[in-house]
């Protein structure tokens, strides 16, 4: 179809119809009840989006910032307390009732306030629309980019120092910033500030093949390193990564057997966990390019890792360092754990 400038100005200089109308006034009441404060929009602010945004919203930031803070602790809180007092694998769903029942309070509460607003009152900034697109939007996705995120994990593959269900804190400024810091992948492809990784690390990437899809791994291998399995024992640049055995776990999966967990040393006295359920398969001799790093679950024989699906991570992929287990949604109170 052929667009002139005539049928353009035929369009847009049209007649309203019917239809038109009624659909352009319902908009203006809608917003103009927004703009108001209507106690049923306050309602479902506080429902749907969350009851400190309800709170901002109507001018009351005291109450936004207890709301905030009353529903991450009743959140994480229930997510404890049901998964230590009951033998469901995952409390999530449970925690998301007592959250359900939560907001419905907050609704109610900002509908009765709203009830009390004056018309024609007034609202400082924050209450309006860009403050709040500031406040909870913007800062929010500040934060994750630039200074901290959190991961669920769904596997074991870094067991024990990861467990599956554990949720888990990475530092984004480690390493700088590139093009997998920030949303959608709109950062730049060479990094920016930060340092390298270093061995031992463990560090969140963009899965090569699938860059939407976040792995966490332990550095072993820089650029220009051999990494070897040989004989059940890890070898980095000729030389045996020295370990130790410290202790006979059971599966932390519940899938028959038990671990050996080892004290492993990668670089000089700094050492970590990890684990072997047998002793771990010979590989080839992996030499890491330049720019790239070899990566190792710490569950050796559980783990898709450099020695299989994942290959070399080049470092741009390397978007942050894990450093602390915030809390596991399978076992209660196991909560606030540095990753080491």
């Amino acid at each position: 179809m052929q667009w002139s400038i005539a049928t353009i100005r035929d369009l847009a200089c049209r007649p309203r119809t019917r239809s038109d109308s009624l659909f352009h006034g319902v908009s203006v009441k809608l917003l103009q009840a927004f703009r108001n404060r209507h106690p049923v929009c306050a309602a479902l602010i506080g429902f749907f989006v969350a009851p400190a945004v309800m709170m901002a919203y109507l001018g009351r930031w005291k109450l936004g910032l207890l709301y905030f803070v009353a529903e991450v602790a009743l959140y994480f809180g229930a997510s404890w307390a049901i998964a230590a007092a009951t033998s469901t694998d995952d409390a999530t769903w449970l925690a998301n009732l007592a959250l359900g029942a939560f907001r419905c309070f907050g609704s109610y509460h900002g509908y009765q306030l709203a009830r009390g607003i004056s018309p024609g009152q007034s609202f400082p900034w924050y209450a309006r629309w860009y403050g709040l697109v500031l406040i909870f939007l913007v800062a929010p996705i500040a934060f994750t980019s630039l200074l901290f995120q959190s991961f669920g994990t769904a596997a074991s593959s870094m067991y024990p120092t990861i467990r599956s269900g554990d949720y888990v804190v990475a530092s984004k400024y480690a390493y700088g910033y590139g093009k997998f810091s920030f949303p959608f992948s709109i950062g730049l492809n060479s990094k920016v500030l930060g340092s390298a990784p270093e061995r031992g690390d463990v560090v969140v990437f963009a899965f090569p093949p699938q860059p939407e899809l976040p792995y966490v791994k332990r550095v072993v291998g820089l650029p220009g390193d051999s990494v070897q399995y040989r004989g059940g024992t890890l070898y980095i640049n000729g030389e045996p990564a020295p370990k130790e055995q410290v202790e006979v776990q059971h599966n932390p999966d519940d899938q028959g057997g038990d671990f050996t967990i080892y004290s492993e040393r990668l670089s000089g006295d700094r050492s970590h966990r990890m684990a072997e359920d047998r002793p771990v398969s010979d590989t080839q001799e992996f030499t890491v390019p330049d720019g790239h790093y070899f990566m190792l679950g710490d569950n050796r024989n559980r783990s898709a890792d450099s020695r299989h699906d994942v290959g070399f991570v080049p470092e741009e992929n390397i978007f942050g360092k894990a450093v602390l287990v915030l809390y596991n949604k399978r076992s209660g109170f196991d909560a606030f754990r540095k990753v080491n």
